[in-house]
This record gives C-alpha cells, sequence and structure tokens, in this order.
C-alpha cells in the first residue's frame, strides 16, 4: 500500500529548528567547558556534513513529531533518524559495542549528546527527564556506554550551565556562553537552512 507523504507544517518546521539549534548550543557548550578536545569534524554539532538536521531529508522527517494527533513513528520519523545516524559522532557511538575506531573524546561526545537529549524536552524520546529519570534511563543503555552517559549527567548538574531551551526563535539566537567562533558558525549554519527553506521548499519562517 503507497505510503501517504506528509509535508510539515511552518510552525512544525521551525519548532525542529529552534529544538535543534538549542541541542547543537548545548552540546558544544560543554564540549569547550569540559576541555573535550574534539575535533572539528561535522561541527557546530549536528549541522554540517551528511544527516544533518538542518538538512531537507532530515527536517521533513523529525518535523512530523510535533504534529496532532500523532503520526506514525516508524513511516515517517524513523526515516530521517537513519538518516542523521549517519552523522560521524554517531557512527563512533551507535551500536552495542564498541565502536574500534572511538577515542575517548568520540566516547565523552557520545555520552553528552545523549546525557544532552534526555535532559531537553523531545517528544520522541519521551520528553524532558529531570537528572534521576536521566540516569535511570542512562543504565538501560548498552554496558559501554553507560559510565559516560552517567558521567555527562553528573558534570552537567554540577556546574554552571546555558538554559537547556534559551533559544525561542531562529530570529533572536542568544549566546550563552560558547567561545565567539562557534556561536557565529551555528548562526551562519541556521541563516543558510532558513535561506534554504525559503527558496527550494517555500517556507516562510517567522518563529
Amino acid at each position: 500500500m503507497d505510503v501517504l507523504e506528509l509535508i510539515p507544517t511552518e510552525e512544525e518546521v521551525g519548532k525542529w529548528i529552534v529544538s535543534s539549534v538549542n541541542h547543537c548550543f548545548n552540546v558544544e557548550f560543554y564540549l569547550e567547558k569540559l576541555n573535550i578536545n574534539y575535533p572539528f569534524i561535522q561541527r557546530p554539532h549536528d549541522l554540517e556534513g551528511e544527516g544533518n538536521k538542518l538538512s531537507w531529508p532530515v527536517i521533513k522527517g523529525f518535523a512530523l513529531q510535533y504534529r496532532e494527533p500523532k503520526v506514525d513513528f516508524n513511516t515517517y520519523i524513523q526515516p530521517a533518524l537513519e538518516l542523521h545516524r549517519k552523522q560521524h559522532h554517531h557512527r563512533m557511538w551507535n551500536g552495542d559495542e564498541v565502536n574500534p575506531n572511538a577515542t575517548k573524546a568520540d566516547l565523552e561526545l557520545g555520552g553528552l549528546d545523549s546525557a544532552c537529549s534526555l535532559l531537553e524536552p523531545r517528544d520522541y524520546q519521551g520528553g524532558v527527564h529531570d537528572y534521576r529519570g536521566a540516569e535511570e534511563i542512562a543504565k538501560k543503555n548498552p554496558k559501554q556506554k553507560v559510565p559516560y552517559i552517567l558521567w555527562a549527567i553528573d558534570k552537567i548538574e554540577h556546574m554552571e550551565n546555558p538554559n537547556l531551551n534559551a533559544i525561542k526563535s531562529i530570529n533572536n539566537i542568544p549566546n550563552t556562553g560558547l567561545n565567539q567562533p562557534m556561536y557565529e558558525a551555528i548562526v551562519k549554519r541556521t541563516n543558510e537552512a532558513v535561506e534554504m527553506l525559503r527558496s527550494e521548499h517555500g517556507y516562510v519562517l517567522n518563529i
């Protein structure tokens, strides 16, 4: 049976971009403050390279998570998730066994990425969790991942950190503590995505 094609609304796309930029800010903030010497591969986090969150095939799927009534996850959102998993940091982190090519920095980034995602309001991951709830979910991960996620949750809880949801609009992106070059790179990449959506797909985003 043919699958009905669904196209996200401007509101849904706007919510996805705001969520993605917030997450990027959070991960980049902790990478810097914790002195994790992660190479400049597909950074800003999640926003560059194949499967990045601001590419149309990924936006088209993930933005539908905000639709009511809910769409079928496996049909509409899972394909976008699989595309995003082609990102370098996911290839180093994902799986039930340790990737032999993964460095310590790859694993620390994986832990931070997972911790931030649990502490952020993501509907497809059960919504926002408090620190204890995030720890309980972390313990259900493959055993090699657990110490890195718990380490990241502990670091985030006990250090001065940015508002995890400080960015409310793509038209107003405050710098919540990043170094200026990274901040400018994130804003530039966001503006490029907004222009792509306008010129190639007809979206006029006012969120």
